[in-house]
């Protein structure tokens, strides 16, 4: 599965939300590094590797399973307060959540 969720209302939540990212930063292999990275509150971020593989903790549900339904890699992501985000794909498709 390439996202993670856990209680963000324990302890447990915060250490690996930045364990994993720790550990996802730090990869050596070439096709694993990090292409793109956003940060939202809470902790919560979304990473996309070279290789068009992504990963993320703490955002919304709608954001991911626009993704998963896509297929393609996502390129941009951008990731704001009250669950808002922006996200375009490989393919150009975008799908976002503003502001009310």
């Amino acid at each position: 599965e390439d996202v993670s969720y856990l209680d963000r209302n324990t302890r447990k939540y915060e250490n690996f939300a930045s364990d994993r990212f720790d550990a996802l930063a730090r990869r050596r292999d070439a096709r694993e590094k990090l292409a793109r990275v956003a940060f939202g509150v809470s902790g919560s971020w979304f990473a996309v590797f070279k290789n068009g593989r992504w990963e993320a903790n703490g955002v919304p549900d709608r954001l991911v399973n626009f993704v998963h339904a896509n297929g393609s890699s996502p390129v941009e992501v951008s990731l704001g307060a009250d669950d808002t985000y922006f996200v375009r794909m490989r393919d150009g498709e975008v799908d976002f959540l503003l502001p009310r």
